[in-house]
């Protein structure tokens, strides 16, 4: 495995670079790395914010760990891009995500823990442990372990959430477990399937009369959601929660 620790001169870790970086790239393979001690583990994005960051890449095997912001996360337009059986750890905030019109994308097999330290320095607080956010048609996040995602503003620190998405977004066979905020919540998002997942003790320290469900699914624009064969136990505040959202359809 790799070691990926960049240093300034001084010998101290930084706190604006990245461990791997990869802009504009394409048919790109991530694999058995170490990053740690840096702003983010591994990292795809574009500097013009209307063109694909990356295409056709594999992320795996990789373990992050004690990052500033993210640990692992594609941003801006990624394609057919998959995350999987990675570890992320102690990330100041989200510790695996996509945003920001990501299609086709994957974030599958992968252990998600103990992040959101930071959550105060956010623009918008807070960070969840896999965030899915902003993005376009064919992603799913299936058969993850997110557990004990911290949130300061105690606004989040949700295990998964699918935030602000226009198309439907498959969350499936996930475990969820003691993280302070919902395990699984569903912000602001059209048409999504949450299906055979299992969210166990969240709602950890939840201060918000609103968050600490199993599942939560909140805003109006979260209509046309699917949940089906769900194992939803000893949540803090709910098994299920719903706020603001319309037209669920629940199968058991």
């Amino acid at each position: 495995m790799s070691d990926c620790q960049p240093r300034t001169n001084n010998g101290k870790p930084p706190q604006s670079t990245t461990g791997l970086a990869s802009p504009a790239c394409n048919q790109l393979l991530i694999e058995g790395n170490h990053v740690h001690h840096c702003r983010d583990g591994i990292w795809s994005w574009h500097t013009n914010v209307d063109q694909v960051s990356v295409e056709r890449a594999e992320i795996r095997g990789n373990l992050s760990e004690q990052t500033l912001v993210n640990g692992i996360f594609s941003y801006r337009y990624a394609r057919g891009v998959v995350m999987r059986h990675n570890s992320a750890r102690n990330s100041g905030e989200t510790l695996i995500g996509m945003m920001r019109g990501a299609v086709d994308s994957m974030i599958s097999d992968n252990v998600a823990m103990c992040g959101g330290w930071y959550a105060e320095t956010m623009q918008y607080p807070g960070p969840s442990a896999i965030n899915v956010h902003t993005v376009g048609t064919g992603n799913i996040v299936e058969r993850n372990f997110a557990a004990f995602q911290q949130d300061a503003s105690l606004r989040d620190g949700n295990g998964i959430i699918v935030d602000f998405t226009k198309y439907p977004v498959q969350v499936r066979n996930n475990i969820v477990y003691r993280n302070q905020g919902s395990g699984i919540t569903i912000t602001e998002s059209a048409g999504g399937f949450v299906l055979n997942n299992t969210a166990g003790e969240n709602g950890v320290g939840a201060a918000d009369p609103v968050n600490g469900a199993g599942l939560r699914i909140f805003g109006a624009a979260s209509v046309d959601s699917v949940v089906s064969s769900n194992l939803l136990q000893m949540n803090a505040n709910a098994g299920l929660f719903l706020n603001s959202a319309g037209n669920l359809k629940q199968k058991y």
